[in-house]
């Protein structure tokens, strides 16, 4: 068979990563999300002032995920591309994201970006 691969959206955003001094636990801060469709129009993102924040450890639960939990900070199971889809393709099922994309996202109608 032929598989043509071709991009239907890109997710731009600038991300800061923290690293424990031991280097085993990492945390990655993204902000200023952007999801842009195949013909370059702003679909949507983060809204203003938040920040996706992922906490990265070999074993699971490490002492940032105590602290952001012991700070009423729950986790959220949520994928980038997930709701980049989901912004760019209204007419899919997206009842899994509705809160998330709600409580933290914007929708746009598709303003061209650089």
């Amino acid at each position: 068979t032929d598989l043509r691969l071709t991009a239907s959206l890109s997710v731009r955003y600038e991300r800061t990563t923290l690293a424990s001094v031991d280097g085993v636990e990492r945390i990655t801060l993204d902000r200023d999300l952007i999801v842009v469709d195949d013909e370059g129009r702003a679909r949507g993102g983060l809204l203003p002032g938040m920040v996706l924040l992922e906490v990265k450890t070999p074993w699971g639960c490490g002492a940032a995920s105590r602290a952001l939990a012991a700070n009423g900070l729950r986790p959220v199971a949520l994928s980038k591309y997930g709701v980049g889809v989901a912004l760019t393709r209204p007419d899919l099922n997206r009842s899994g994201l509705r809160q998330v994309i709600r409580q933290g996202f914007r929708e746009q109608a598709g303003s061209r970006t650089a």
